[in-house]
């Protein structure tokens, strides 16, 4: 089953039919009428009953209504039971439980559909010893459904957890004694935190619990031994989707715009880009993936409109930034197919396709797109010195149309001057198809360029094609 929830909408998905996560209990007391019959409670109290709904296609049962009136003693009587029907489409059975004469046990006493309108009834006749005393109702709030407004939904511990604003709730798992254990939520089983909780992640240490500003965790292995603290000061997320995990590495972009790895130690891996992350990721809306499919793996974050990073998980590097045609939203890892895992991604508009990450196609969504990487600022001599520059060699795969190549001398910012017609390097050597290699010669620059410098910038780019343009190699030629 699919468990889903988002602030609002609590729900859960066979692979067919959605249906509401969790049935809501009778909210009033079976009624009790009497007839002629051979049932003759002798006791003070005599005989109560309570009655459960039912999915009998998933074997969930609802905690139990209020308790009848006692019967008190009877003679020779039939007792008549009638209650409410549920109006969730899910619930298709009612159980009637009851006790023995003059006990407060509630066993099993008979199944009936849930009828279409109106109300049910039963007429009861049976003796104590047709009861099933095996098989008992849920009481006191233990098969209650989550609670209204949940969100971030996270399997722990053999539990679900789930939470409401600055609460977090936890599912009865091992203490449920009938329906399904991921769709009972006793009212007790609660955290309180100083904050709204904007994330929940599960780890070998305990659930950790995010704000905006901390992170907690709870600890223990069932309901006797739970219990929270602090874990991380100043390290909250703006929503879940800036959390990523992999085993118990996990990643988080903070409120504070800096994306940490967090495992045996704490590294800040977005230091590299902080200034994009600092003018263009708002925690509010950014979202993280660690996706790994074969040699296609990484960390990936999206600002949520138009920007996509990733960072090599191998080579601890980033790459340039990727800007898809027509935006990016919410970005995530699935199994689209067995064994497949796929990068996904939202678009930044409404009634648009899901974007999935393909390595062998080299377009957006069917559209083009020109590419292209400043490399640098690259220090050719220190402070007080200078370098004389000849030519910038290149060396690239014969892939799409020729690139374009220009500089930025001496300047951090500034406008680049484009160095055209590149002669093939080292001319001496054999010609070769696998690879181009090409000289850009300083001299041959669209606009007058000195030679003496003591730094650059290097910027090339590539048409919008559907081709694999892929740089290998970039280099500086001194003048001899």
């Amino acid at each position: 089953m699919l468990y889903m929830c988002n602030g609002t909408d609590a729900n859960k998905w066979d692979g067919t039919t959605t249906t509401k996560w969790g049935i809501t209990a009778p909210s009033t007391a079976p009624t009790l009428s009497f007839s002629s019959g051979s049932l003759s409670p002798v006791s003070k109290i005599g005989y109560s009953y309570v009655y459960t709904f039912e999915n009998s296609s998933t074997g969930h049962i609802s905690t139990a209504s209020p308790q009848s009136a006692n019967t008190g003693p009877r003679t020779s009587k039939n007792i008549g039971v009638s209650g409410d029907r549920s109006t969730d489409a899910q619930v298709d059975k009612i159980n009637i439980y009851r006790t023995l004469d003059g006990s407060t046990t509630y066993n099993f006493l008979t199944q009936i559909a849930n009828p279409p309108s109106g109300t049910w009834s039963y007429t009861d006749s049976t003796a104590d010893t047709g009861l099933n005393d095996d098989v008992h109702p849920s009481l006191d709030h233990l098969n209650d459904p989550p609670p209204a407004g949940i969100s971030n939904v996270i399997f722990h511990m053999g539990r679900m957890w789930v939470s409401v604003d600055n609460l977090v709730y936890f599912g009865a798992g091992g203490d449920t004694l009938s329906g399904i254990p991921e769709e009972c939520f006793p009212p007790a089983n609660v955290f309180k935190f100083p904050g709204k909780v904007t994330g929940l992640l599960s780890h070998s240490a305990g659930l950790l619990v995010f704000t905006s500003d901390n992170v907690y965790i709870i600890y223990g292995s069932d309901t006797l031994t739970f219990a929270s603290k602090m874990w991380l000061d100043n390290f909250g997320v703006k929503t879940p989707n800036c959390i990523a995990q992999d085993g118990d590495l996990f990643y988080i972009y903070t409120s504070r715009r800096q994306l940490f790895e967090i495992g045996s130690s704490l590294t800040e891996v977005g230091w590299a880009i902080g200034d994009q992350l600092k003018a263009n990721f708002d925690p509010t809306s950014s979202s993280l993936a660690l996706h790994r499919n074969g040699s296609d793996a990484g960390l990936f974050i999206s600002n949520g409109t138009t920007d996509m990073f990733r960072y090599n998980l191998s080579f601890q590097c980033w790459s340039p930034v990727a800007r898809p045609t027509g935006g990016i939203n919410f970005i995530s890892s699935i199994e689209t197919v067995a064994g497949t895992w796929t990068l996904l991604g939202g678009r930044a508009a409404v009634s648009q396709y899901i974007l999935g990450r393909d390595l062998s196609s080299f377009t957006d969504d069917g559209g083009t797109y020109s590419a292209y990487a400043t490399v640098g600022t690259i220090v050719l001599a220190p402070p007080g010195q200078q370098f004389g520059l000849d030519s910038i060699l290149v060396e690239r795969m014969p892939m799409g149309s020729a690139h374009t190549l220009s500089v930025l001398l001496n300047e951090i910012s500034g406008t680049f001057t484009t160095i055209p017609n590149p002669v093939s390097d080292l001319w001496q050597l054999p010609a070769t198809t696998s690879v181009i290699s090409q000289r850009h010669d300083l001299r041959a620059a669209t606009a007058p360029l000195p030679q003496i410098m003591r730094h650059l910038q290097i910027k090339i780019a590539f048409a919008s094609e559907a081709a694999k343009n892929e740089l290998l190699g970039l280099a500086v030629k001194a003048i001899q």
